[in-house]
């Protein structure tokens, strides 16, 4: 076994070092450029050559005949982003390169392509919703789901698609991915944890997600504006945490967050997915476990001195994580109402 117990029970590990979690971030920001870049090109070379519509400023007549000498507006393109994966950062940044929004952010001089502004937290530079302007009556925007997991924004990324389809509910469509589809599940109590989808150690919940669900956390910090926040919507916190009842994160939590990201590297270094559950501790009755090879929670790996500490904040985190999703809250409502498809029919497109 790649992770062994010595007679004293403590777990022996090696001092090998894997690249840190933001190589895998940097990873999934690369193919959702490439897969912008391929769906961008089709569509281009889809668009009719024929100059005769296209008007002063470039831009395609949006009307044609429809037989009885009305005018009907069609669609030219559709702009398609895929997998963001808790990247906050990546899903604003590609909705600002399409030129679709107008008033997105706080500050017009705000502009994604420098580098002081990829390395910013654009997500509270965001304006109000209610000020966004769609610019291109012609084009549509769709995202293919699968929008937590992975990085550490993730209920960010979920806020601010969901801001998307509220501003602009005839242009934008979002549809629901696999992981969003496994943290809908992992919603059902008949689940134990360690059979939970959100409990595999590598790919699904990045432990620093854990830290937005509180009182002082980066995005409760941020600025009330930044978001559609209707009375409806205000009803739906989480009925057993509220804001004004959320504790604040204090140094604990960075002792935390620390040993749990040290002790995810440990995994990826022992390629131990398998053997390892992101759980604070497995049942007590081991068989669920054995029988899937599963061996050691996530907290067998943290130093004995803070163990203790590190299993009752990850249960902590765990459940404010699922709660901030059950149904009657505002993202949890949010998710449950997403397709699970979409059919572009100007473009003749099916999206799943």
């Amino acid at each position: 076994n790649i992770i062994t117990t010595t007679k004293e029970g403590v777990i022996r590990t090696s001092r090998r070092r894997p690249p840190p979690p933001i190589m895998f971030a940097a990873l999934s920001f690369s193919l959702s450029l490439a897969f912008l870049a391929l769906v961008s090109t089709a569509v281009a070379e889809s668009i009719p050559q024929d100059n005769d519509n296209i008007d002063a400023n470039g831009i395609e007549s949006t009307c044609k005949s429809s037989g009885d000498g009305t005018c009907t507006s069609h669609l030219t393109s559709v702009f398609v982003i895929g997998d963001l994966h808790g990247d906050a950062v990546c899903a604003i940044s590609w909705v600002n390169r399409t030129g679709l929004i107008a008033n997105l952010f706080l500050d017009d001089a705000i502009d994604s392509s420098s580098s002081s502004s990829v390395t910013a937290l654009l997500y509270q530079k965001l304006n109000n919703p209610s000020q966004w302007l769609w610019t291109s009556p012609q084009s549509t925007l769709v995202f293919v789901g699968d929008y937590v997991d992975k990085g550490p924004t993730s209920k960010q990324t979920v806020q601010f698609v969901k801001d998307l389809t509220t501003a602009f509910p005839d242009r934008v469509t979002a549809i629901l991915g696999n992981h969003e589809l496994e943290l809908l599940r992992d919603r059902d109590a008949r689940i134990p944890w360690v059979g939970k989808y959100s409990a595999y150690s590598h790919a699904t919940v990045h432990p620093g997600e854990y830290l937005n669900y509180f009182a002082n956390s980066l995005d409760a910090s941020s600025s009330s504006s930044s978001s559609f926040t209707s009375d409806d919507d205000k009803e739906k916190e989480p009925t057993d945490s509220p804001t004004h009842l959320l504790r604040p994160l204090d140094r604990q939590d960075d002792l935390v967050l620390d040993l749990l990201l040290e002790a995810s590297m440990e995994v990826y270094a022992h390629n131990a997915h398998s053997a390892v559950r992101f759980v604070p501790t497995l049942p007590s009755d081991r068989q669920f476990s054995m029988n899937r090879g599963i061996r050691f929670a996530i907290t067998d790996i943290i130093p004995p001195e803070h163990r203790m500490l590190a299993m009752e904040r990850l249960q902590e985190y765990q459940d404010r994580y699922l709660n901030a999703f059950r149904s009657g809250t505002v993202l949890g409502d949010w998710l449950e109402s997403r397709p699970i498809a979409h059919l572009a029919e100007d473009v003749k497109t099916l999206f799943v």
